[in-house]
């Protein structure tokens, strides 16, 4: 019997921005002053009110807690985040799929940016909360899917993308982020 996937369930409300978006702010190569930003997946829009306090002009979308935000589908984005969204996608192809449209919303000379939860973080939760192994990740009692990733596997998700100049991993503490840099 086919599993529905509950990804809504991995929204926090959080009283202060994510760890992503802290390392995205504190690096102004990525998110220059005022620059226009698209939050994929941005759940409560605890870092979309965090950036505009900044004087970021940001969007955020998500298809659960904020689905009417009209995406412009037309418009560019200085920069696109997505933190912790594809983490949650069991399905290889939509993961994919997101991807790259979130990749076509990136204006050229702008910013992918992608944070998941490592492969580490998600594989000692699995243990301590008794996670059910399920597809290429792991299954919650609530039916929440969760991937972890390593900087290569976060990698080869975006390394053909079209138009690339530069690609960018780390690993703070339980996230691994990759910033795509667009010709």
């Amino acid at each position: 019997m086919p599993v529905k996937n509950k990804s809504e369930k991995t929204a926090v409300l959080r009283k202060q921005p994510s760890g992503p978006c802290k390392a995205l702010y504190e690096d102004t190569l990525y998110l220059p002053e005022g620059c226009t930003v698209l939050d994929f997946g941005c759940g409560y829009e605890d870092d979309v009110k965090f950036l505009k306090s900044k004087g970021y002009k940001v969007t955020g979308y998500d298809p659960y807690y904020n689905p009417n935000t009209d995406l412009h589908i037309s418009k560019k984005y200085e920069l696109v985040m997505s933190n912790y969204v594809l983490g949650c996608i069991e399905n290889i192809q939509e993961r994919n799929n997101l991807i790259m449209f979130m990749w076509d919303r990136v204006q050229s000379g702008g910013c992918l940016s992608i944070a998941v939860k490592s492969k580490d973080y998600v594989y000692k939760a699995s243990r301590k909360f008794n996670w059910t192994n399920h597809k290429d990740g792991w299954l919650t009692a609530e039916g929440v899917f969760h991937k972890g990733y390593n900087e290569d596997q976060l990698t080869v998700l975006v390394m053909n993308l079209p138009n690339v100049a530069f690609i960018e991993t780390s690993t703070p503490n339980k996230f691994i982020s990759v910033r795509v840099l667009k010709r």
